[in-house]
């Protein structure tokens, strides 16, 4: 028999669920990047920490590779086995009642969106979420997270009280800011590399029953900087992000071919409690205000996502590229970074300010504050343009590096080989890995 028959059949003596299913292959072998490249011979889905800890064990014992996997929302083969086993988090995404001290117990399989469904109407919420609520929470601790309120709050990373993980060697380990933090700072953030995240104690803080958002038009990027830098550190200020935004005006000549010609605004988007009167000193123009209920409002990117299925966006390509730059570095390189950008891409970029709160060391930062994060996110890039959008990402890419900047682990990392192994303590015979290029 060989070791992967041997594993398969203790796996199932030890009523792990398991599945050889040709369409559950396949779908474990693609993420939502649409990218990278992967091959999956079982799916695996344990239900409990006992489960997972003889998984691990198995797959140490016979030689296995195991692979993370909750929504597959990673963009670069993360979620995708090399040669090895899928561990499906999706049906392992229980939620706890709220605890009396604001804090929330979840599967590592739970989605934020049934962390919002199971705040509503309480006047809690995790002070960090990320803009996809169908994103799970163990796949988003594995990355760092981040969201419209880490201008105040940092990382979702740095919102977790405690974990239960298991390591490479079989072991349950509870971790947190301040209990085996070296567990702490390796498996937070850390790509499923170090273990797998079995659940999390998330913080919850207090919020008011509705928002109201302001929305300011700015011609001058430096301008808008300068703007979103002040207006983190308000108190008035619960979320905060902005958007570069691109107007065509016609098509004109350059190095011999015809190109679009476009301009470029950059806008900010505000939102304080409802009731708050405050108003921001700006240069800019106010373009509009409204009022939400805070819960809806946690999922009013649902729009963006449901366009994307409704138009086969979802199954294209996604070379989403997030990085994290120093301010300084922001101010010059975000205007010139744009230009670069070709018209398909089209300009659903974000900008976003990032609190300097404690967070795990596998968090790349930028040492030089304060810290601005630059997103760019087309909806979906057709086959034939491939090759142009990794191109133009290479060269924004080195443009960042070269300015201080981090790139944010869950994109395709340029310049590293995939399929290699990052060694980790916590993982002596490698068995924690990916497709991915960023291991």
């Amino acid at each position: 028999m060989s070791a992967r028959e041997a594993f398969v059949e203790e796996l199932a003596a030890g009523g792990v669920q398991h599945s050889r299913a040709p369409e559950l292959l396949a779908r474990a072998s693609r993420d939502f990047g649409g990218h990278a490249q992967g091959n999956t011979w079982l799916v695996a889905a344990p239900r409990s920490t006992a489960e997972l800890r003889l998984l691990v064990g198995l797959a140490r014992q016979h030689g296995v590779r195991l692979t993370a996997r909750g929504s597959g929302g990673s963009q670069a083969g993360q979620s995708i086995p090399n040669d090895g086993v899928s561990v499906d988090f999706s049906g392992w995404s229980g939620v706890s009642a709220i605890a009396a001290e604001g804090s929330l117990d979840v599967d590592a399989g739970a989605t934020f969106r049934s962390v919002v469904e199971a705040c509503r109407g309480t006047g809690w919420l995790p002070p960090v979420m990320p803009l996809h609520l169908d994103l799970t929470v163990g796949g988003v601790l594995s990355a760092g997270g981040f969201g419209s309120t880490s201008h105040r709050n940092g990382l979702v990373a740095s919102q977790v009280r405690s974990f239960e993980a298991v390591l490479g060697q079989g072991e349950l380990v509870r971790a947190g800011p301040s209990e085996r933090r070296d567990v702490f700072d390796a498996v937070l953030a850390g790509q499923g590399k170090a273990g797998l995240i079995a659940t999390a104690r998330l913080a919850l803080e207090q919020v008011p029953p509705t928002l109201r958002t302001l929305t300011i038009v700015h011609d001058d990027f430096g301008g808008l900087l300068d703007e979103l830098l002040a207006w983190s550190g308000l108190p008035e200020v619960l979320h905060q992000e902005a958007f570069c935004c691109s107007t065509f005006h016609g098509l004109t000549r350059q190095e011999g071919r015809r190109v679009p010609l476009t301009s470029w605004s950059y806008s900010a988007q505000l939102t304080t409690a409802a009731d708050v009167t405050w108003q921001p000193e700006t240069r800019g123009r106010v373009l509009g205000e409204c009022i939400d209920d805070t819960y809806d409002f946690a999922g009013r990117y649902d729009l963006r996502f449901e366009a994307m299925r409704a138009t086969g966006a979802w199954q294209a390509f996604h070379p989403w590229f997030e990085v994290l730059l120093p301010a300084a570095t922001a101010r010059e390189l975000v205007p010139q970074a744009v230009r670069m950008l070709p018209p398909f891409f089209g300009d659903a970029h974000r900008i976003l300010v990032f609190a300097d709160t404690d967070r795990p060391s596998s968090f790349q930062f930028p040492s030089d504050g304060p810290v601005v994060g630059f997103a760019v996110l087309p909806l979906g890039i057709p086959g034939a343009y491939h090759p142009a959008a990794l191109a133009v990402l290479e060269r924004l890419d080195r443009l960042c590096r070269e300015g201080g900047g981090m790139r944010y682990r869950s994109g395709h990392q340029f310049g590293e080989r995939g399929g290699t192994t990052r060694s980790s303590p916590f993982d002596p015979d490698g068995i924690f890995s990916s497709s991915s290029s960023s291991r």
